[in-house]
């Protein structure tokens, strides 16, 4: 028990000076220095990122996970992790239906169990789509990407740090700490 204590006293002293370490970091660089960096780095011709130059053929099928599709209304969504990702995918749930055909009447995104939303059965995605479908879904992908309104909203990376360790930690995440924290201690014993 007070290994327990002790690591979840680590992990909390260690997150909170990873973010004082953050927020000064930042207030000293500012905002406009920091994307100007950033910008410079990427757009280094020397600098190749290995998939930068991939083409859509060439993407493994589990990293579609992130695509939901909603046929319905012609939308893709590309989910990003802690970017409103939660209040999104309950949006796609409401306007696919795919909660109305296991009997579920829900018609407010808000009503939607959290338990629902992060559920992989729930979404169709790409990755679905194509084991589903097979290698002939491929050109029916590259239709939809082509044809379909696709939008994804993106965050602040420390802003979706910072919203990390609030839902993780701050927050009682009893499956989270099963799933990463438990498995940390074995490991450090």
């Amino acid at each position: 028990m007070t290994k327990t204590r002790l690591f979840r006293l680590w992990l909390a002293l260690g997150s909170v000076f990873m973010i004082l370490l953050i927020i000064v970091y930042w207030d000293s660089v500012g905002t406009a220095h920091f994307y100007l960096l950033l910008r410079d780095f990427c757009a280094n011709a020397s600098f190749a990122f290995p998939a930068k130059e991939r083409s859509f053929d060439d993407i493994p099928n589990y990293e579609l996970n992130h695509l939901i599709v909603d046929d319905r209304h012609g939308v893709i969504y590309c989910y990003v992790p802690k970017a409103a990702c939660t209040n999104w995918k309950r949006v796609m749930i409401v306007l696919s239906g795919s909660l109305l055909d296991r009997g579920a009447p829900y018609r407010d995104p808000l009503d939607i169990p959290r338990e629902f939303v992060h559920n992989s059965s729930t979404h169709l995605t790409f990755n679905k789509f194509w084991r589903r479908y097979g290698k002939f879904s491929r050109h029916l992908m590259k239709v939809k990407l082509k044809k379909y309104t696709k939008f994804l909203f993106v965050r602040d990376p420390f802003v979706r740090l910072i919203s990390a360790f609030r839902s993780k930690f701050e927050l009682e995440n009893e499956e989270f700490y099963r799933k990463f924290a438990v498995p940390i201690e074995k490991s450090t014993e």
